[in-house]
């Protein structure tokens, strides 16, 4: 899949298998107007939207992020960090 599917396509389908499509879009909604991030925005800023899903998952965000991590990992072929921000970043380096 390494290079067939974007970035964002990978976290929102990430999200999605915590709630669905309807829980998704409305944390994308909280996400934009209250952070004014976009999932786009998550690969400049990942620090950030760590912080933004503890935020919103609090306690549960570690299960969340570590999801994140194997789905970015396995789409791209990236070996998985310590958390997602490590691993943004060595997506971020595979990508130039």
């Amino acid at each position: 899949m390494k290079g067939k599917t974007s970035l964002s396509k990978v976290i929102y389908d990430a999200l999605k298998d915590f709630g669905g499509e309807a829980v998704v879009n409305s944390l994308l909604w909280y996400l934009n107007h209250q952070h004014n991030m976009s999932l786009d925005d998550v690969i400049k800023k990942p620090e950030e939207f760590v912080s933004f899903l503890k935020e919103v998952y609090g306690d549960f965000e570690p299960i969340i992020e570590n999801h994140l991590v194997e789905k970015i990992s396995k789409a791209y072929g990236i070996n998985p960090g310590k958390g997602l921000v490590e691993t943004l970043k060595k997506f971020k380096e595979e990508q130039t």
